[in-house]
């Protein structure tokens, strides 16, 4: 079975080709862009997918990270994703960014029992996971940052992701990690795509706060 992944979550754009039946990355592409997704990303679509030699009817499935990160990244990838599983009548899954993160912490360190992964998310904040991997329970919310910190403190907890610089420098102290990634390699988020069941639905973003954006309220007209 092949699947397309792709990964606009964060600064980095990111697509591959993967053969689920041999855990197989066929072809891949990552540019660290800043901003500016939906210009380069079906270059890196079509870029994958010639070098895999797969045409778009080879798809059986689509991969598409939902979030948390980038408002407009998340967008622009599962608009995309969405776009292509509709017009080739293909299922599209959507990874949660944290899953993920955590996923490639796991595969570091096997005999993890508690976990915090952490994405910056900017203003004094950070999306978390929480997962006690003995009691297979996980919580996902959004912390400032000093409530991250004394998260982190109880039990000496383990953390992984962006968050974990931002916190290092909020407090003048490094913090023990796994890995800083911003986002999971592409692969991992194909492979996290490959083994989830058929929704039922289109995945939806997962969001843990408004967007920065807002309508500006002096601009708008009166309705007629």
């Amino acid at each position: 079975m092949k699947l397309l992944a792709i990964d606009t979550s964060s600064h980095i754009c990111a697509a591959c080709v993967y053969e689920a039946d041999t855990n197989e990355i066929m072809a891949q592409e990552s540019r660290d862009i800043g901003r500016g997704h939906a210009e380069v990303l079906m270059t890196l679509v079509e870029n994958v997918l010639a070098v895999s030699k797969t045409s778009y009817q080879d798809l059986a499935r689509i991969g598409v990270t939902i979030g948390p990160g980038s408002f407009t990244g998340v967008r622009v990838g599962m608009s995309v994703a969405r776009g292509l599983g509709l017009s080739l009548d293909i299922p599209v899954l959507g990874v949660s960014t944290l899953d993920a993160l955590e996923y490639m912490a796991l595969a570091k360190d096997t005999s993890l029992s508690q976990l915090v992964t952490l994405l910056d998310a900017k203003r004094g904040e950070a999306y978390c996971k929480f997962s006690n991997f003995d009691t297979m329970a996980s919580q996902v919310f959004t912390l400032t940052y000093d409530e991250a910190v004394k998260l982190l403190e109880e039990d000496n907890h383990h953390a992984c992701g962006s968050g974990v610089n931002a916190i290092s420098e909020f407090i003048g102290k490094p913090i023990s990690y796994v890995h800083l990634n911003p986002t999971a390699e592409i692969g991992v988020v194909a492979e996290l795509a490959s083994k989830m069941s058929n929704p039922a639905m289109p995945p939806e973003p997962l969001y843990l706060r408004s967007p920065d954006a807002k309508i500006q309220a002096g601009f708008a007209l009166e309705r007629a």
